[in-house]
């Protein structure tokens, strides 16, 4: 196969030099075609005929000095072994020993100064090679493909390295690059899997685009001061890669300049730097923290995609451009959400207030967030904002919010409803693709564009909607089972239930006596026949009262003596907005009630528990803040011995 390839690559390059100068007359002598060069006195090999495996190319034929070896002169001579060279060449051609997969090892003389494009490319065989002092440029692939190249001597007088030089050169191990290149070319030195350490020396002022790209084994590159510019994937998939130092004089990062060197865990930009390309940073596993300096103007999108590990983007307060806050990248005035990184340990993240859009890829691939509070003020979720947020459970949007962009929640599978708030006008294509877990969504009738697979892959799905609007036609259109609601209103709690039941039903609701801590409603439905059990979900909106915050208010289901579970409310425009199964009493609170009595905090209410509140009420214990909440049975803000009371009747109904 590989013999196939390499013939096939020579055919190619055929036509590449086609149209190539053609000698005016050619000769042959013995083992060798030749052509006079103009001065009459020189000439150039242009082909080898022989059979021999070790070749000696003669100084001279037929009375000809030789100084050249010509284009595809040994080309494809598979069986030759060696080849020594004569001191009187000056120019090796195009192709000259291209695909020579046999050849072990060549002799060429101080007296070359130039080596011609993909000269030695594909010669399997070739372990070693030494660069003549005189050459000044080593040509586009010249030893592409030289899978056997060990080690090369790269000498003081070249100044610049070709296009795809090294490239494919899979046992090359070690490089050190000469004082005096000042250019190293795109694809330079490209997937050269064993090369484990390369020192550049001061002078190179460029690393061409994809230089080093797929060096699987590099470990530690020296980047001299004098470089000024990194191209586009210079060191892609460079995956053993620990750290690096950019120097001062760079001034762009360039797209995927290190995207997949998964290694990578230190990274220093230097304060020159003007720009972060796309996906600079993308897929670098191990980045725990990034600091963006003050002269960094522009941060392009996916910079720091797929960056599982980063905990941390720090931007320099006096960055005119950028700003963070607790690890969190922002605009300079931050009105805009750019890139939460994703390896937050957070669970919970409240938006900042003053935030008017959610990035595009904001919050992409945080796999640890669980609950996001969007607060009132903000108008657009971003393309991809949440995507693959797998345990994303609980999202607030507020009615500020006019369109959820393309694929802003894709495949967020832990997402079990979502309440569009009314406001929205837009949910773009895919905006909610592969939520598997999704089996409920209200969307309002403000709603008047669903794009094309919204929510495609979400095969549990029900769609609540009013009649006659988008959400009905698209649910039609997608096949996706639709139930019509209707809204019951309470004229004095404000409380709003919308959902499939009858229109005759009534609302009633109960406003029980608030505590210190908490607020409760008794919400009954009746129709004609009594009272009314929904038979499906429907929306409960209360409004949230004076004295709660909507990002610390929490609402309960009551199950019983004091049991209590959230029901995982968001606040929208002023309301506690959430999907239940069954109607019944909530509480509100700002403490969390779902571990109410728990003081020890193993998960239940028990004996220990109703001791250890015993000895607090009677002064011989002292309770932590969080012990109080969790001890405060009534609601009344504080521990007396009512609740150790109440606490004993939860232990005997458990019992």
């Amino acid at each position: 196969m590989k013999r196939l390839m390499s013939i096939a690559l020579v055919v190619t390059m055929l036509f590449i030099f086609v149209a190539a100068a053609v000698p005016v007359s050619a000769e042959a002598s013995g083992d060798y075609e030749y052509s006079v060069n103009d001065d009459g006195t020189t000439a150039t090999v242009t082909k080898y005929i022989g059979t021999q495996t070790d070749v000696a190319v003669p100084s001279t034929i037929d009375g000809y000095i030789i100084t050249g070896i010509g284009e595809r002169a040994f080309s494809a001579c598979i069986n030759i072994e060696s080849v020594t060279i004569p001191s009187t060449v000056t120019d090796i051609g195009n192709i000259a020993f291209s695909n020579c997969m046999s050849l072990e090892s060549i002799t060429i003389p101080s007296s070359v100064k130039s080596i011609g494009n993909y000269a030695f490319s594909s010669c399997d065989s070739l372990t070693s090679f030494t660069i003549p002092e005189g050459v000044t440029r080593i040509g586009d692939k010249v030893f592409y493909s030289c899978d056997s190249l060990e080690s090369v001597v790269i000498p003081k007088n070249v100044t610049a390295i070709g296009g795809s030089a090294f490239s494919g050169c899979t046992s090359l191990s070690d490089v050190t690059i000469s004082e005096g290149v000042r250019y190293i070319g795109d694809y330079s030195f490209k997937g050269c899997t064993s090369l484990s350490s390369v020192t550049i020396s001061e002078g190179v002022w460029n690393i061409g685009c994809c230089a080093f790209k797929g060096c699987t084994s590099l470990e530690s590159i020296t980047i001299p001061k004098g470089v000024i510019s990194i191209g586009n994937g210079a060191f892609e998939g460079c995956s053993g890669l620990t750290e690096f130092v950019i120097p001062e004089g760079v001034k762009y990062i360039e797209g995927r300049t290190f995207y997949g060197c998964t290694s990578l865990s230190s990274v220093t930009l230097p304060n020159s730097a003007i720009h972060i390309g796309l996906s600079a940073f993308k897929d670098c596993i191990s980045l725990t923290g990034i600091a963006i300096p003050k002269g960094v103007t522009t941060v392009e999108l996916s910079a720091f995609d797929s960056c599982s590990g980063l905990t941390d983007i720090d931007v320099d307060i006096n960055n005119k451009f950028y700003s963070s806050e607790n690890g969190v990248l922002f605009n300079k005035d931050k009105t805009t959400l750019i890139k939460y990184p994703s390896g937050n340990t957070r669970e919970k993240y409240t938006v900042p207030s003053g935030v008017r859009s959610i990035g595009e890829g904001a919050f992409k691939e945080c796999a640890g967030l669980t609950d996001v509070i969007i607060p009132s003020g903000v108008t657009s979720i971003g393309s991809y904002a949440f995507t693959e947020c797998t345990c994303l459970a609980n999202v607030t949007i507020p009615e500020s919010v006019i369109s959820i962009e393309g694929s802003a929640f894709d495949n967020c599978v832990s997402l079990t409803g979502i309440i569009i708030p009314n406001g929205v006008t837009r949910i773009r294509s895919n905006a909610f693709q592969d939520c598997t877990g999704l089996v409920s969504v209200t969307i309002p009738a403000s709603v008047t564009e669903i794009g094309w697979h919204a929510f495609s892959g979400c095969d549990k799905l029900v769609i609540y909607g009013y009649s006659g609007t988008a959400a009905e036609t698209f649910a039609k259109n997608y096949k996706i089972e639709f139930i019509p609601v209707t809204d019951l209103v309470d004229s004095e709690s404000n409380v709003t239930v919308t959902g499939d039941v009858p229109v005759e039903a009534q609302l009633k609701v109960s406003i029980i006596p608030a505590t210190d801590t908490r607020t409760a409603y008794d919400i009954t439905l009746t129709d004609i026949g009594g009272e009314y059990k929904p038979e499906s979900t429907v929306t409960v909106k209360i409004p949230l009262p004076a004295g709660m915050t909507g990002a610390e208010c929490r609402v309960y289901s009551e199950n019983g003596l004091y049991s209590y579970t959230d029901v995982n409310a968001v606040c929208q425009g002023g309301f506690l907005v959430f999907s239940t199964g069954h109607i019944g009493k909530f509480v509100l609170s700002n403490n969390n009630l779902e571990n109410i009595g728990d003081l020890n905090g193993d998960g239940n209410v028990t004996l220990s528990d109703v001791l250890f509140e015993r000895k607090a009420v009677a002064g011989v214990e002292a309770l932590s803040e969080d012990e109080i909440s969790r001890g405060d049975i009534d609601g009344d803000g504080a521990v007396t011995l009512k609740d150790v009371l109440i606490m004993r009747k939860m232990v005997a109904a458990v019992g």
